[in-house]
């Protein structure tokens, strides 16, 4: 993947395709995962499309809170560019 190569390049520590389970009472319930994990603190999810719905939105969200990170970045490939949303898990 072409972003994989930039990070490599550039010397940007990542990891690819994480999976992280989902546990409930100590029950492995589900599995989310994410497109990469940027220096294991930032969360990115790549989206191809004309906009990003409210449900990508959610999505990032739910692996911010599940994984405990602070940031995501959401990044949509689309006809008219390229464009980066920041997404701040508060809580």
């Amino acid at each position: 993947m072409a972003l994989a190569k930039e990070f490599r390049l550039n010397k940007i520590r990542y990891k690819e395709q994480v999976r992280v389970d989902l546990l409930y009472k100590g029950e492995k319930i589900g599995r989310r995962i994410f497109d990469f994990v940027i220096d294991g603190r930032v969360v990115v999810e790549l989206k191809v499309g004309s906009y990003l719905a409210k449900s990508e939105f959610d999505q990032i969200n739910d692996y911010l809170r599940i994984s405990g990170k602070k940031v995501g970045l959401l990044i949509l490939f689309s006809n008219k560019g390229v464009k980066i949303r920041r997404v701040v898990n508060l809580k």
